[in-house]
């Protein structure tokens, strides 16, 4: 009698040594406690239109293309194009391959940070501008 064990007495230690193993990968894997460097952002779905054309400051052939955005904190004040594609080159060619004319409006998506330590605002445009 003392050598064996019932099946319930069983079932009942398997039950505790799964808790037990459930328990230590939760705590491994951050027990489902939020990350410091979680971010949260509000979308605004907007038009872009581009404003006016006019030498960028840095010179060397490049046009700054002034944007109106129609909403998001962007509207408040107009924006130059290169702050949202920094690794494009925005010359003349660049004007000419993406057929952009003052009064063309373009859709995109504003993301601004609500809660977080992120990047604060980002800009996706809907449109291919290379």
């Amino acid at each position: 009698m003392f050598g064996t064990v019932s099946s319930s007495a069983k079932r009942i230690f398997i039950a505790h040594c799964m808790a037990l193993f459930f328990g230590a990968f939760l705590l491994s894997c951050g027990g489902g406690q939020s990350n410091a460097d979680d971010c949260y952002y509000e979308t605004y779905n907007v038009m872009v239109r581009v404003k006016n054309f006019k030498p960028h400051p840095d010179g060397d052939g490049k046009i700054s293309v002034i944007l109106d955005f129609d909403g998001s904190s962007l509207a408040f004040e107009d924006q130059e194009l290169s702050t949202f594609k920094p690794d494009v080159r925005i010359d003349h060619d660049f004007i000419e391959r993406n057929r952009m004319e003052i009064g063309n409006k373009y859709e995109a998506t504003v993301s601004e940070i609500s809660e977080g330590n992120c990047t604060p605002l980002f800009v996706s445009f809907h449109h291919d501008l290379n």
